[in-house]
């Protein structure tokens, strides 16, 4: 008799494991619906239950059941377990219809995370919409109005992405119906997370939402993001994409060595878009707002523009009390120079003017004509002149105006564009350059001064030399006749007493 409890005690753990395991007799929609019993769902989930398990009266999950009582401890688990956020019940309804009509504003919110379809109609052609405006939950009717979201996105043979938005039409039912206007929202990339730009507007008028693209190699290393889109009240008089043409110049506490270590990301204007309207010249890399289409280069001649990878240009801005810094960022596939004028082939021009951008207060040129490549050599203004050998390797002019001045040019030069195997970016050219406060007319420098700044980023190929096509910040402000109604805006902002020693932040 003394071994018969040993060995019910020892039966006992077994038993229990076994136990634990077995899915619960109430069913999982059941313990969703009304009941609001989570305990019994993370069982069913622990004992591996299908959590889209159908009710056969209805065709509802237990998503649906959660999504009608409000429970949103309980929705959240099935969702993150698996669940069918677009799963249709008998009616062809899905969970997002039943958290409208209840008025579930969190609810909704989740199973629009989830991939709900905002636009799904059940068999009487109503939508989760509907029923919101219907029964009078605004809350919920401005969740979806306001609802944007990359549905899905791939590249293989071209790029692909799908979008989701609310679509725009009468909606409620009965006599009491609501008309929802069409928006604008715009899909956005970026390939840092910090500089966005514009790649296409939707109009929430004419679904689907897609946007697709057979050139693969500038979407590998992207970024994409939805926003809404307002349109610019009046076009901007400087002709510059209406995100860049202001711009708030920190306090910077760098050197003129030729890395823009001290610069952070946000610093930095990344391939301003601007108006191409004078003729003889052609917009690339374009994109419209409104009616206006913006470029990224403009091309002269023969001239030609094949990406990023052919030419990329960054723009930072900064001051302290000694003057202003200007970092220039080119990344091409090859430096090339006709040695004629600095102009004539890789070169950057720039033109000051008043706060007003009425009166042209300098106008300056930087630019390498022979650099060495690999070397990482570093020239500044006294070397450029004349090297050891003797010869002209660069250029640093100052064309018309008042006040000190000073440049560094460094060229990296990565791989030869020659090597026939397309390599993006083979080389980088980095302007420094610094203007004392007398060069953008200005005594003193202080917070709140502001001047006009024109940038053109010129680019060269040796099958189509000299000055035949450019990026820049409002780059037609300086790059033939001067007009200083083009030039972008600069204030500058900060103390630099207070910042002496955060690097560009």
């Amino acid at each position: 008799m003394s071994g018969y409890p040993c060995r019910l005690i020892l039966c006992l753990p077994l038993w229990w494991i076994v136990s634990a395991h077995a899915a619960p007799e109430l069913p999982i929609w059941a313990a969703a619906s009304w009941r609001n019993d989570i305990a019994t769902v993370r069982a069913h989930i622990a004992a591996g239950t299908n959590i889209d398990t159908l009710d056969d009266w209805t065709g509802k999950t237990a998503l649906h059941y959660a999504a009608e009582y409000g429970h949103l401890e309980i929705a959240g688990l099935l969702l993150a377990n698996g669940a069918d956020a677009n799963r249709r019940d008998d009616d062809q309804a899905t969970p997002l219809y039943f958290a409208a009509v209840g008025g579930f504003v969190d609810v909704a919110r989740l199973l629009l995370v989830y991939g709900a379809d905002i636009n799904a109609r059940d068999k009487a052609r109503e939508t989760p919409m509907d029923g919101a405006v219907f029964f009078g939950h605004m809350n919920v009717a401005n969740v979806f109005r306001e609802h944007l979201r990359i549905t899905r996105y791939n590249y293989d043979t071209r790029f692909h992405l799908e979008a989701s938005a609310l679509t725009a039409g009468m909606y409620g039912f009965l006599n009491k119906k609501k008309r929802i206007e069409s928006r604008l929202f715009q899909l956005q990339a970026s390939s840092d997370l910090v500089h966005w730009r514009l790649m296409k507007l939707f109009d929430t008028s004419r679904p689907p939402f897609t946007y697709s693209e057979s050139r693969l190699t500038q979407f590998s290393r992207r970024f994409f993001r939805l926003r809404p889109f307002t349109m610019p009240l009046n076009p901007p008089v400087n002709r510059i994409y209406p995100d860049y043409e202001s711009y708030k110049a920190g306090p910077i506490d760098g050197t003129l060595d030729g890395v823009a270590s001290e610069w952070i990301p946000a610093n930095f204007v990344v391939n301003p878009g601007f108006e191409v309207v004078e003729e003889g010249q052609r917009g690339e890399g374009t994109f419209i707002i409104g009616d206006i289409t913006y470029a990224q280069f403009a091309e002269v001649g023969n001239g030609k523009w094949d990406g990023e990878k052919d030419h990329f240009s960054s723009i930072a801005v900064g001051w302290n009390n000694d003057g202003i810094q200007i970092t220039i960022v080119v990344d091409d596939d090859l430096h090339h120079h006709t040695k004629g004028d600095a102009d004539e082939g890789d070169a950057v021009r720039l033109l000051f003017t008043d706060g007003d951008r009425n009166e042209i207060i300098g106008e300056y040129m930087f630019a390498l004509v022979e650099p060495y490549l690999g070397d990482r050599f570093l020239y500044n203004r006294d070397t450029m002149a004349n090297t050891v050998k003797g010869s002209m390797v660069g250029h640093a002019k100052q064309l018309s105006g008042m006040g000190g001045f000073d440049a560094v040019i460094r060229r990296t030069q990565k791989t030869l564009a020659s090597d026939g195997l397309g390599h993006p970016n083979t080389g980088t050219t980095v302007y420094e350059l610094w203007f004392s406060p007398g060069a953008i007319g200005a005594e003193a420098l202080k917070q709140n001064f502001v001047f006009g700044l024109g940038i053109a980023v010129i680019d060269s190929d040796p099958d189509a030399p000299g000055k035949q096509g450019w990026s820049g910040w409002g780059p037609d402000s300086v790059v033939f006749e001067k007009n200083t109604g083009e030039v972008a805006l600069i204030t500058l902002v900060g103390d630099p007493e207070e910042n002496a020693g955060d690097r560009g932040e």
